[in-house]
């Protein structure tokens, strides 16, 4: 197999401005991303937060229940978003236009 060579830069601008585009064409400005604790969440948060500004993610960690404290922890060094809250177990937090939380439980 060879090797793939990709142009990181370019990647990360072209990930970053469909992002970008994609939450205005439909008339938003901010965004909520759900960390799971895995590298694709995170790199997901980090890429929102370049395109549309820190302070317009909200970053949710979401851990499973069986998931360890460890893997929870390292939810919190995504410092991409300067907003963040963890949701408990088998719940999720709605944030709604007038930036109200309300709590949906499954």
């Amino acid at each position: 197999m060879g090797t793939l060579n990709i142009n990181t830069d370019l990647a990360r601008r072209i990930l970053s401005d469909f992002i970008r585009e994609e939450i205005r064409r439909v008339g938003r400005q901010r965004a909520v991303v759900g960390l799971s604790g895995g590298i694709d969440s995170a790199v997901s948060c980090y890429l929102a937060a370049e395109a549309l500004g820190p302070q317009n993610v909200l970053a949710v960690r979401m851990p499973y229940r069986t998931s360890s404290l460890r893997r929870s922890r390292s939810n919190t060094r995504c410092r991409s978003s300067p907003s963040s809250a963890t949701a408990p177990s088998a719940t999720t937090f709605c944030t709604c236009e007038t930036g109200e939380r309300d709590r949906v439980t499954r």
